[in-house]
Order: structure tokens, then sequence, then C-alpha cells
């Protein structure tokens, strides 16, 4: 396929196109509690980041990203550098080991003098040490260096205390008011688990017409436990799910499949952003799902398929944008794909945004 040219996505042909929701998602479900009438759908849950990622904070102005080397860009030297972080207070530089470097290690100055200004503030001491994986992509023909937060592999512990997880004995209903009204919706769950035979902390991220479920959701979650976690040893495991309620027979809701250009021509603020893309070296035409939660959380960006260590690297970009990207859409349309899969095709073509 040619790539083609595009300074701005072409808006969707017919707006945003929704989907009825199947009562069982494909990326979730472990449990499905229906009726001719409606269907509540408990997926499994997933080992997530400490939220106090999320604060992640370049202290000096002057370097919010590494500098490009300025040799090094004349002599159009491009370069990678992926770093492990380890965090274990809320106003001190990370510790830092360098993974893996390519194109020299004047790339790797930059990025050790950039990464002694990086903090986490809202590191709470009680969470002990967090680890982060961070890359960095020094490309010549943007002039820039990109990068993406990546989350450290899981731990064999981290495994073991996941697979442990005691599920609620507790009904799982939907919420009577809810169904006489007509409500439906999805919550973001994330679940962080300090002790062996106590509750998990319950915070819930949802459109305001979800909000009818939150008791519901936060009571039954307090029969979940966590009986191998071992005080004092551990720290604390932060696992995430998203809760979904749905009525049958209620036509859309959710994300029809759609092109990248359809979620661009739909994202807030796309006239004023600036971002150079060309999805030929990504390994193009490949397939992203994306699971919105914004403006509460960063979404949350995969893509489907194999893909070649170059590929994933050209990916970076887009899979960063796509992570902070919000939608511009009427209040039932959000209430309607919060929480929901994306099925996004990538196809060959270069885009050039600017404001």
């Amino acid at each position: 396929m040619r790539p083609v040219s595009s300074r701005l996505p072409p808006a969707p042909p017919s707006g945003l196109r929704l989907r009825a929701a199947a009562a069982v998602t494909a990326w979730a479900a472990a449990l499905v509690l229906s009726s001719a009438a409606h269907a509540v759908t408990v997926p499994e849950l997933k080992l997530q980041a400490s939220p106090a990622t999320a604060c992640l904070t370049a202290t000096d102005p002057r370097l919010p990203r590494p500098d490009y080397p300025f040799e090094l860009l004349q002599r159009k030297q491009q370069g990678r550098v992926l770093v492990e972080l380890s965090f274990n207070s809320p106003n001190r530089p990370p510790a830092v080991q360098v993974l893996e470097q390519e194109g020299g290690t004047e790339f790797v100055d930059e990025v050790q003098a950039h990464l002694r200004t990086l903090r986490l503030p809202c590191l709470n001491s009680a969470e002990g040490p967090i680890a982060l994986r961070q890359e960095y992509f020094f490309r010549p023909d943007t002039r820039k260096v990109n990068y993406e937060t990546l989350a450290t592999p899981a731990t064999p512990r981290q495994k073991a205390l996941q697979a442990c997880i005691k599920m609620p004995e507790l009904d799982f209903t939907y919420p009577t008011r809810a169904q006489r009204d007509g409500v439906q919706g999805r919550l973001f769950a994330l679940l962080k688990f300090n002790a062996p035979d106590q509750p998990p902390e319950v915070k819930l991220h949802h459109m305001s017409s979800a909000g009818v479920f939150a008791r519901t959701v936060t009571s039954w979650a307090q029969g979940y436990r966590l009986p191998c976690f071992e005080p004092g040893s551990d720290t604390p495991v932060w696992l995430s799910t998203v809760f979904i309620f749905r009525l049958d027979g209620s036509g859309g809701f959710g994300f029809h499949a759609m092109r990248l250009q359809d979620f661009m021509g739909l994202t807030k603020g796309i006239q004023t952003q600036s971002l150079q893309l060309d999805t030929t070296p990504m390994g193009c035409p490949f397939d992203v799902r994306l699971t919105y939660l914004r403006p509460g959380a960063p979404n949350d960006v995969g893509t489907v398929g194999p893909a070649t260590p170059e590929q994933t690297r050209a990916r970076a970009p887009l899979i960063a944008w796509l992570r902070d990207a919000e939608l511009d859409l009427r209040s039932e349309q959000l209430a309607s794909v919060y929480a929901d899969i994306a099925h996004i095709q990538v196809p060959c073509l270069q885009i050039d945004l600017k404001p």
C-alpha cells in the first residue's frame, strides 16, 4: 500500500460509530452474571503500576526531555537508550540502570542528565520502591527525542501474588434503580492490597452517569483478599479491572472498529497539536487496542500481533500519543465508550500535524 500524506486526518465519515457490547468481552471476563434483562461483567484482575507513577515530573524546565547531542544530530546519527528507574523517595532522583543503548555513549549521557531531574512527588513512603522502565529514541529526521514509559515486567513474586487472589463470595447484582432507569456503564477500578486478611483500598474512575454503580462495585470489591501477601516483605500490590453493567437490547454501547484517522478526527484539540508520524517503519498496516480511560487515567494501549524490535521502537511515539489522547465527544457519547476497547486500524500513511 502506498503511503499517503495528510496534514490533518479526515473527520469520521459518520461521526462516532457505536456497537452493541457483548456480555463477555474478549479481553476480560472471568465471571458474568446475567438475566433476561441485564448482565454484569466481572473481569479478571491484572497487575497495575502504582498510581504514583502518573505524577512523574521533570523538575528542571530546561530538561523536560533529553537534549539531542549536537554533533550526532549534525551527522544524522540516531540512537536509543533503555533504562530502569527505581524511586525510593518523592523528592530524590531515581537510581538508574542502563539496560540497552544504541548509537553511542553521548546519548546515554544526555539521558542521565535528564533523569537526574526526575521526581515522583506523590510517592508515599509506605509504597516502597517503585520501578519503571523508560525508553528514549533519538531521531534525526524529526530533530526530537521521543520517549515511552514502560511498565516494568512483573516479577515471579508479583505473578504469584496475582495468582493467589481470592474472589468475593457475595452475590453481584445489577442495582435495581439503575435497571429501572435504564442506566448502564463501565467503571475502571484500582485495587490496592497491603495485607493478607484485609479488603483492598478501592479507587474508581467512571463517568458521572455510572456513579450509580459505584457503591455496588466498592461493596463487592471488599470481598477480595490476597492471602499470600507478606507484610514487611511485599510492597503494596495494585490490581486493575473494568466492571461492565449492560442492559440487553440497549443498542449501541461502545466503540466500533475504526481507522487511526477516524480516532484522530475525534481527538480534543487536534487542530492545535504538533505531531509527525510515518507508519511505514512501524510495520503498517497493523492494529491497536485502546481502552479509553481519559481524563482520569492514561489510556491503556497495546498493539495486536507480532512486531520486530525495530517496528516496536518506531511505534513508540504513536503509542505514547494514544495514551494521552482525549476524545471531544458529547457527555452521553463519552459515557457510552468510557473504559471500552477501541480497535484501531493503522494504515500506511504519513501524518504531519501543525498548529
